[in-house]
């Protein structure tokens, strides 16, 4: 999503379209009980529980997809040269600066409070002014450790990336349920044992989105059998979030997504190798590649405007409005992610008009 692509000879479209893809999903992630979250007002009796409860488990790919998406055209290259790393990050640190401020306006025009100067230093530097930026701080704590990561993949024979995967799926997801069903929660694994560094988000997903673009043949058969693997992975986090909210008797978002993204890599290399497969295999048309690589393009835009917009009325109006006619109320949330992502991605082409933000966005 932060990567320049005009740097790149040549755009892929399969990578433009996870980005549309994974967009859509960071802002269905954020609708909280009117979509993401919907199924905890449904009763576990009811189908409508576990349709909106897998679809809730389901979307959490999307922010981990980016870094797969940056891994597989980053780490292609060769190492950073200090000077370019360093204008790589300071970029994206201005953009982190600039659009904090923004939301930090916006939250003293909201609340009547008064600018203060050490406030906005102190929330900047020490957490995030708006919940979806931590992204940004993530991101540039990836961009700091690129040369390694470009020069480490290069290296690596294709069994370690498959050992990578199965420590990432055991400690994430195998371990954790295990754990949930054996003890419920009173006994977990020594924390000294479990290998934080390669599971983190600026390690794994990258070197997994570059080890999918550049070295994993895709299959019909190697598809249908991740894909078998991924369903059962989403309905046994399913099962782990229904069965830790009766025993604790709440289902609350804050405190009911503890396995959540316990399979999201499976998530994450079934949707890059489907969208990857059945990109190379339709053929678009130009306009309809314009299209996408347009809006592909402008996902970062999307990214950092979209929680203004999810904050404004219009969000109950079009929801309401829908479901008075008749509309499913997920239905209904679905097309507002579709309206919030568009309005943005119209205000993302204007502002990339301006050349300082062309830079930046």
């Amino acid at each position: 999503m932060l990567v320049n692509k005009n740097q790149e000879k040549k755009k892929r479209l399969h990578l433009e379209i996870m980005r549309i893809c994974a967009i859509f999903f960071v802002i269905f992630n954020h609708t909280d009980d009117d979509g993401f979250f919907l199924f905890s007002l449904y009763s576990p009796q009811n189908a409508q529980f576990w349709l909106y409860m897998f679809i809730s488990i389901f979307c959490k790919f999307a922010v981990p997809l980016y870094f797969a998406i940056s891994g597989a055209i980053l780490l292609e290259r060769q190492p950073e040269s200090t000077r370019s790393l360093v204008k790589r990050i300071a970029r994206i640190m201005i953009c982190l600066f600039i659009v904090s401020l923004g939301y930090y306006i916006l939250e003293c025009y909201a609340s009547k409070q008064v600018f203060d100067i050490h406030v906005f230093g102190t929330k900047l530097y020490t957490s995030n002014l708006q919940y979806h930026l931590w992204f940004i701080y993530v991101y540039i704590a990836f961009l700091i450790g690129l040369p390694f990561l470009q020069t480490m993949v290069k290296g690596l024979e294709n069994k370690w990336f498959y050992y990578m995967m199965c420590i990432g799926v055991f400690f994430n997801g195998i371990l954790p349920m295990a754990e949930w069903i054996l003890f419920r929660g009173e006994y977990s694994l020594n924390g000294l044992l479990k290998p934080y560094w390669l599971m983190e988000n600026v390690i794994l997903y990258p070197c997994v989105g570059y080890f999918l673009e550049k070295r994993f043949e895709i299959t019909k058969k190697n598809l249908i059998g991740i894909w078998g693997l991924n369903i059962v992975g989403i309905i046994s986090s399913c099962y782990l979030t229904y069965s830790k909210g009766i025993a604790e008797m709440i289902f609350s978002e804050v405190q009911s997504q503890t396995f959540h993204s316990s399979f999201v890599l499976l998530n994450v290399v079934c949707v890059f190798i489907t969208i990857k497969y059945f990109t190379e295999k339709i053929k678009f048309n130009k306009v309809i590649k314009m299209i996408l690589c347009s809006i592909g393009e402008g996902t970062f835009g999307i990214y950092l405007l979209h929680a203004w917009f999810l904050d404004l009325p219009m969000r109950s109006w079009v929801i309401d409005t829908l479901v008075s006619k008749g509309t499913n109320y997920l239905v209904a949330t679905i097309v507002l992610c579709i309206c919030v992502m568009l309005l943005c991605y119209i205000i993302t082409v204007i502002l990339r008009k301006i050349p300082v933000l062309k830079k930046i966005l």
